[in-house]
């Protein structure tokens, strides 16, 4: 079964990071949305008085993290849809099915 595997183990790799990348991005929005909650509606560390000009920063920021994790998003198919036509023309190529030959060497 490595064989099978091997082949196909760097695309895998990369799309894992895309995909790790993506849900950094995600937890690192639910952090900034705090901040503007506290810091730029509360005013929680400037002694109660909120501060527009962290909220519009932070905001520019979580754009930009959602267009870094968009990328990510997008990224991440472009491995695995070259995975799945690399398969595709093989099986169809050869008439090998090689998800039958793997259970059945198994």
């Amino acid at each position: 079964m490595w064989k099978y595997i091997r082949q196909y183990l760097v695309t895998a790799v990369i799309a894992g990071l895309f995909m790790f990348g993506e849900v950094l991005m995600d937890l690192v929005q639910a952090g900034i949305m705090s901040r503007i909650v506290n810091d730029g509606v509360l005013g929680v560390t400037s002694g109660g008085t909120p501060d527009l000009h962290l909220v519009w920063m932070l905001g520019l920021q979580m754009i930009g993290l959602v267009l870094i994790g968009g990328l990510c998003v997008s990224l991440n198919n472009v491995p695995v849809c070259g995975i799945c036509d690399i398969v595709r023309k093989e099986k169809t190529s050869c008439g090998v099915d090689r998800k039958a030959h793997v259970w059945y060497s198994v």
